[in-house]
């Protein structure tokens, strides 16, 4: 009887290990430099606020957090309609002059809570008041890029699609939640192999194509960790980012800041 019950056990034990390690795997849908799609699973956030808080995107927010606490770097993704990367702003602002870039960014905040209606089933977003509503989600976004906000460096995300899921919600306490948001660190690494160079590839494969060589001085940043390789951005001249995939036999991991002592606009 007894062998029976610690058998029945351990079946429950190693059903819940695969089911959690099933979960919060990060798949690569597709590939391709920085047109990456990725697909996991975890929590998605839709966060409104009474005031400005150094946002001119508006101030309804969406963030992921997936399952995997060291997906992203250990980051929160920041979560768009469409592509608002630093590399696009800087450009529109150019063309378009700050005044009328900035109108048309705040539609981009518009946009969100169009999605935050339709994916949380119109959640009731109260003006002049703080609050923030909380969905398990099964989740596809393209292209993760960093980008500066207030002198933090966030993760940032389209999304592509999320589907609400039966599953528990990630618990973070509300100081964890805002260090993996807007902590000033991110997963670095640092060249490591005896030729003091690696190679960014285009896609998880030795024979992609190099998109960019690194030397021993160079530091790169993690947005994810796929086992035997890491996918990284390189910071060119800002708010050019080089994307692409790198063995991770090749590296040395350093956690820090990735823009220390650089002067992020030269």
């Amino acid at each position: 009887m007894k062998k029976n019950i610690f058998t029945i056990l351990a079946l429950i034990i190693l059903f819940t290990i695969c089911s959690v390690s099933s979960a919060s795997e990060v798949k690569i849908i597709s590939s391709g430099n920085e047109n990456n799609v990725f697909e996991t699973t975890g929590t998605l956030r839709v966060e409104w606020k009474e005031g400005d808080d150094c946002d001119y995107l508006g101030l309804i927010k969406m963030y992921f957090i997936p399952d995997n606490p060291t997906a992203f770097g250990g980051k929160i993704a920041y979560v768009w309609a469409k592509d608002m990367s630093d590399a696009v702003l800087w450009k529109k602002a150019q063309k378009l002059g700050y005044k009328e870039s900035e109108e048309e960014d705040k539609k981009a905040g518009e946009e969100i809570l169009k999605l935050a209606k339709r994916i949380f089933k119109n959640p009731e977003i109260k003006n002049g008041e703080n609050g923030h509503e909380e969905i398990a989600v099964k989740i596809r976004l393209k292209s993760l890029k960093p980008v500066v906000e207030c002198n933090n460096v966030m993760l940032y995300s389209e999304l592509v699609n999320a589907e609400e899921i039966k599953a528990p919600k990630v618990n973070l306490s509300e100081e964890k939640y805002d260090t993996k948001l807007n902590g000033h660190f991110t997963v670095g690494y640092t060249v490591k192999s005896p030729n003091g160079s690696a190679n960014i590839m285009e896609k998880p494969d030795a024979n992609s194509k190099v998109v960019k060589r690194i030397g021993k001085n160079d530091t790169i940043g993690e947005i994810q960790d796929f086992g035997e390789w890491v996918f990284v951005y390189y910071r060119n001249k800002y708010p050019d980012f080089t994307y692409g995939y790198v063995r991770k036999s090749e590296l040395k991991k350093n956690i820090r800041h990735p823009f220390e002592n650089i002067d992020l606009f030269n």
